[in-house]
Order: C-alpha cells, then structure tokens, then sequence
C-alpha cells in the first residue's frame, strides 16, 4: 500500500487532508466561543459591580 504522503492525489491523502482542515476550522470556533464566553463573564460582573455602585451612591445621598 502507497502512503497518502508519496500520493498527494490519493482518496485517502485527500481525505485526510479535509479531515485535518474540519478539525483546524472547529478547533478555531472552540476558541473563539470561549473567548466569547469569557468576554460575557467579564461584561455580566462589570455590570453587577456598576449596579451596586450606583446603588451604594445613591443611597448615600438619599435618593432610594
């Protein structure tokens, strides 16, 4: 049996090589969707924390 690497026509170098890009092209979404969750954990605690400092300031000065 001819290896896919001698061959680059081959079925089986030709499937490989969409197999590897399927893999390249998820792993790339993966990241990006944790990037993206991380993002909107960042942004929901700088909102909590805004809320409770404007809560606290006015508080402070009387208006709740």
């Amino acid at each position: 049996m001819e290896l896919p690497s001698n061959n680059p026509d081959s079925k089986l170098s030709q499937s490989a090589t969409a197999f590897s890009e399927i893999v390249r092209v998820g792993l790339k979404f993966l990241g990006w969707s944790v990037v993206a969750f991380v993002a909107g954990c960042a942004g929901f605690l700088v909102m909590r924390v805004a809320y409770k400092f404007l809560v606290a300031i006015l508080t402070a000065i009387g208006e709740i």
